[in-house]
């Protein structure tokens, strides 16, 4: 059974290109402080997010927003969780260090994302039959809300 369900996650890890697409949760020192929605590639290796304070404390908003915040990651104890598998860190990401942000405020970021192996021919397969027939199901909870907005 443990393998049906580590086999639904890599399904789902890849229709999600690989995390990016349900973003990640930046925390230091076990707190989350932002938020990482959007992805968008910038270029080769580079993908930039939106980014969403979690906390309130003005002067460390202000500091995400500064280069110099970002050069010293180790001794912030920084860890990139995605979204949707909480149990999973992603290790190796960092951003430039000269410049991690684009022209629009977007945060740039060098290999956040699942690092696992590509899909085969087999697991393309699989992606493709959940593509066609997976794509107009509902779930309970929309349903549910559907049904509920009808009755009321």
């Amino acid at each position: 059974m443990k393998f049906f369900q580590d086999y639904l996650q890599k399904l789902q890890i890849w229709e999600s290109n690989d995390g990016r697409d349900h973003g990640w949760i930046v925390e230091v020192s076990g707190e989350p402080v932002l938020l990482l929605t959007n992805s968008r590639f910038e270029e080769m290796f580079w993908d930039s997010y939106e980014m969403t304070p979690l906390i309130k404390d003005e002067l460390l908003i202000k500091a995400f927003y500064t280069p110099e915040f970002w050069h010293d990651l180790e001794s912030l104890h920084l860890t990139w969780r995605n979204r949707k598998f909480k149990d999973y860190a992603c290790p190796n990401a960092f951003p430039p260090y000269n410049q991690p942000f684009t022209e629009d405020g977007r945060f740039i970021v060098r290999g956040l994302y699942f690092p696992i192996r590509h899909p085969n021919l087999f697991d393309n397969l699989v992606l493709g039959y959940r593509k066609i027939f997976h794509k107009n199901k509902t779930t309970f909870k929309q349903k549910t809300k559907r049904k509920a907005a009808e009755d009321f």
